[in-house]
């Protein structure tokens, strides 16, 4: 697995877009990894995680989705945002 499949596509793009929801792109894609075992990539992210890891409920999944959400304003703002979600 190439280490690109966890940097943000966005930031690929455009480095000067770094800010901390790209590295909750990266929380979310190491996630996805580990759940699913490949890279979020494609249309169908969601319903390959809800298949991959039918365990999972319905508020995880749009956990991890929002982390993976291709646009910046979409994402979780920071860390903490993320953790009081999951706490």
């Amino acid at each position: 697995m190439a280490g690109g499949a966890f940097i943000d596509p966005l930031l690929q793009e455009n480095p000067k877009l770094r800010d901390c929801r790209s590295d909750i792109y990266s929380i979310g894609a190491i996630w996805y990894w580990l759940l699913c075992g490949r890279a979020p990539h494609g249309g169908d992210m969601k319903s390959y995680l809800g298949n991959a890891a039918p365990h999972l409920s319905d508020e995880q999944m749009d956990v991890v989705m929002k982390c993976l959400a291709g646009d910046l304003e979409d994402r979780y703002r920071n860390c903490r945002e993320l953790l009081a979600t999951i706490s």
